[in-house]
């Protein structure tokens, strides 16, 4: 038998102060998320990143929770996934893995031995492109995890990243289409998560560039419009624009009015689930701010969450 876990960074468990602090502690101290060695790494997220955030992070996942039912949408999204997975496989064991926030690799090594007896082991990274901060945090950790605590007899590896694999592309395609019908708009935008310069450097230096992947994705998914119609790739969420790549949604937006682009609609293809970083930076704080600003309309394109048709693009990719 053979089973996929499906990995990401994580979630709090809920909007409380102590689920979000412990959230953020485990997140920020991975070396791959803050690339400085320890114990400095430790010091500047418990005595300064914290103490300054945790009240605005803790007030921001609140809010994302209220228009959820009071749930995490990345973990309800999570456990969407693994069930359209599993209903369309009898040839794998599909489980889903929050690196924080979440459970422990013990825990999930209890789960994978209590199902069934592997033969092999695919760990899928939910995040297209590769980067320091998600995909080689999600993966290289929980892989060096499970390769001492699993029988060497089992194979274990772990997917590339998709993004710029055809039947990935076709998915975003099919919802910016729909989007184009049913909410024709003025400008069409990319929008992907920044990260730091350092991990831009480090990457180019490994042979990826998270950048140019970007880009690639976006020019794949847009190359279906009309050549008339605007499109811009942009990038979110820097926690510091002077050292992370941009250039930034979060100040460009503004120019949006006086370029004559008054209905915007905006996809985001590096997040495999919709998130506090889609559903309320830019479904909600965004979108009001643009409204204010002269706008008439801010579409957001939902994310593949557990779209049937997502669960089996991952099937037929783990099996390539």
């Amino acid at each position: 038998m053979k089973a996929i876990i499906l990995c990401n960074v994580g979630t709090p468990q809920s909007p409380s102060p102590h689920d979000v602090q412990t959230y953020l502690r485990e997140f920020l101290c991975d070396k791959y998320v803050i690339s400085i060695p320890q114990p400095f790494r430790s010091l500047l997220v418990n005595k300064i990143i914290i103490p300054r955030r945790l009240v605005q992070s803790t007030e921001r996942y609140r809010q994302l929770t209220t228009l959820y039912s009071g749930k995490m949408p990345l973990r309800k999204y999570m456990n969407d996934l693994v069930e359209a997975m599993q209903k369309q496989t009898a040839e794998w064991d599909v489980f889903g893995y929050l690196q924080y926030g979440g459970e422990q690799p013990e825990e999930l090594v209890r789960r994978l031995k209590s199902k069934n007896r592997y033969t092999e082991i695919v760990l899928l990274p939910l995040f297209p492109h590769k980067t320091y901060s998600t995909y080689l945090s999600a993966s290289h950790q929980l892989f060096r995890r499970l390769r001492r605590m699993l029988s060497s007899e089992i194979q274990l590896r772990v997917t590339l990243p998709y993004f710029k694999h055809p039947q990935f592309i076709r998915l975003l395609q099919e919802r910016l289409a729909t989007s184009v019908d049913n909410h024709p708009s003025d400008l069409y935008v990319a929008s992907f998560h920044s990260i730091p310069i350092k991990h831009q450097r480090m990457g180019r230096k490994r042979g990826f560039n998270y950048r140019e992947q970007c880009l690639e994705t976006a020019t794949l998914m847009f190359s279906q419009l009309d050549h008339t119609i605007k499109r811009r790739v942009y990038f979110q969420s820097a926690l510091d624009q002077a050292h992370w790549i941009g250039p930034f949604l979060e100040l460009e937006f503004s120019n949006w009015v006086r370029e004559g682009f008054k209905r915007v609609t905006i996809a985001c293809p590096g997040f495999a689930f919709d998130c506090l970083e889609t559903v309320l930076d830019i479904g909600t704080t965004l979108r009001e701010e643009f409204l204010k600003q002269g706008g008439e309309e801010l579409t957001l394109i939902p994310a593949l969450n557990g779209d049937p048709d997502f669960a089996q693009f991952l099937l037929n990719f783990v099996e390539e």
